[in-house]
């Protein structure tokens, strides 16, 4: 029997793109799937869109589920409680994806039995275009299986994006693994690396022909940047750096270069906030946690530097604003 393959789609006031994704998924070449719709409490038409949907096409493929507002963690976490497949995808519901999306991606977990297979992503500005702004996970991996200790290692390094629609897996690596409720900036990031972690010896293909949109437009369901998010990068550094102490995959220099950017948000975020006891916390840890960081190459390292330097020399902030002062002009 083939294969069967769960989608897991977390939806929150999707009313404008999610007609467009229904009539993606319907029209894909892959037949044997389920697509598992989780409405984490829209206050829009999204849910009532896609129930009609449903009624009207009577296509049996559709499960759709309704909770009140937890975050994108809690319904993707609904998802994998209802997946029966063997394989799990997860879609976001303002993107687009090609007709044998789903059929490329498990032809290429099936082909060698891998636990993981990487694509890369296209990323355009609307739903309508076909202008690709940047290809993410573009990464240019010298042989097409690779170990985690190698993917996790181009993550850290911000080479590879955790975006999970750019991943398919062995359903089975997500029996024991749940997405944290309590973030809702990097979550993905969080989850991908404990799975690594959990997994140290999972297969993992590459391949290099992207097959789904990513739209980053104002629709999406990513957080504005706020404090909440400056918190959520804090503990996932830190829960990756105390994982990295103590696991063989995790190159712990890198971890904690992971750790100063999470740093250098907080400390952009007491400028913007004139919020000075947060500026001041976090430059000193910058500066404490540059010496133990190692970077993923020469030119990150300098940048680091003249940051580290600035802030020892209390002339960060001028050069912060500064610099946003430029960036806003720019955009006008």
């Amino acid at each position: 029997m083939m294969n069967k393959i769960s989608v897991i789609i977390p939806m929150y006031n999707a009313e404008k793109t999610i007609e467009e994704l229904l009539t993606n998924l319907s029209e894909q070449s892959f037949s044997n799937v389920e697509y598992i719709i989780v409405d984490d409490g829209s206050e829009d038409n999204s849910f009532s869109m896609v129930d009609n949907y449903i009624e009207k096409t009577k296509d049996k493929r559709f499960k759709l589920y309704h909770q009140i507002n937890k975050g994108v963690s809690s319904a993707r976490n609904l998802g994998l409680q209802n997946a029966n497949g063997d394989y799990i995808i997860f879609v976001d519901c303002d993107d687009r994806l090609d007709k044998d999306f789903i059929e490329k991606y498990f032809t290429t977990i099936k082909s060698v039995n891998a636990d993981i297979a990487l694509f890369p992503i296209n990323s355009i500005s609307s739903l309508d275009s076909n202008t690709i702004t940047k290809k993410i996970n573009d990464y240019n991996f010298k042989k097409s299986i690779i170990n985690t200790s190698e993917l996790s290692t181009k993550i850290l390094e911000g080479y590879i994006s955790t975006y999970l629609f750019g991943f398919i897996f062995k359903s089975s690596l997500w029996k024991d693994i749940q997405f944290n409720e309590k973030i809702s900036y990097k979550e993905d990031y969080l989850a991908l690396l404990t799975i690594l972690i959990t997994n140290p010896k999972c297969k993992i293909v590459v391949d290099h022909h992207p097959y789904y949109w990513y739209c980053d437009n104002e629709y999406g369901l990513s957080g504005k940047y706020s404090e909440k998010r400056v918190d959520d990068g804090l503990i996932v550094s830190k829960k990756i750096l105390n994982e990295a102490s103590k696991s063989d995959i995790l190159d712990y220099g890198l971890a904690c270069y992971g750790y100063l950017i999470a740093d250098l948000e907080a400390i952009n975020f007491g400028i913007d906030s004139n919020t000075k006891m947060i500026y001041l916390k976090y430059s000193d840890e910058f500066i404490k946690m540059f010496h133990y960081a190692t970077f993923p190459n020469i030119k990150i390292k300098i940048k680091r530097m003249i940051q580290k330097l600035l802030l020892q020399t209390h002339t960060y902030i001028l050069f912060h604003k500064g610099m946003k002062r430029v960036k806003n002009e720019n955009n006008i």
